[in-house]
């Protein structure tokens, strides 16, 4: 709802559930959009267009050790103002390390 009214075509994200009334009750649905499951997810929407994400050239962003198994899936990995363990996995990978905070 959010990302059709702001214009925006495709968005990988958790599914709320809604009730009988189409009220959101706070839980969600099917898999979740975090750690392993962002790149499920992601997996899951190129296929529907006939796509595999090894034949895409595709970067992902993070700040968090949270997303290192997208990050290990695509082709360039940045850490975005890493959390201190994000910063020790980007080094040791040769990741680029963005500082944008002051």
């Amino acid at each position: 709802m959010t990302a059709q009214h702001l214009g925006i075509d495709h968005l990988i994200a958790t599914d709320c559930a809604l009730d009988a009334q189409g009220c959101f009750t706070g839980l969600s649905t099917g898999t979740l959009n975090m750690r392993e499951g962002k790149v499920v997810r992601l997996n899951a929407w190129l296929q529907a267009r006939g796509q595999t994400l090894a034949a895409c050239h595709s970067t992902a962003y993070s700040d968090s050790t949270n997303d290192l198994p997208l990050l290990g899936a695509v082709n360039v990995a940045v850490a975005v103002d890493p959390d201190p363990r994000l910063e020790k996995v980007a080094a040791e990978r040769g990741w680029t390390v963005l500082r944008l905070q002051r």
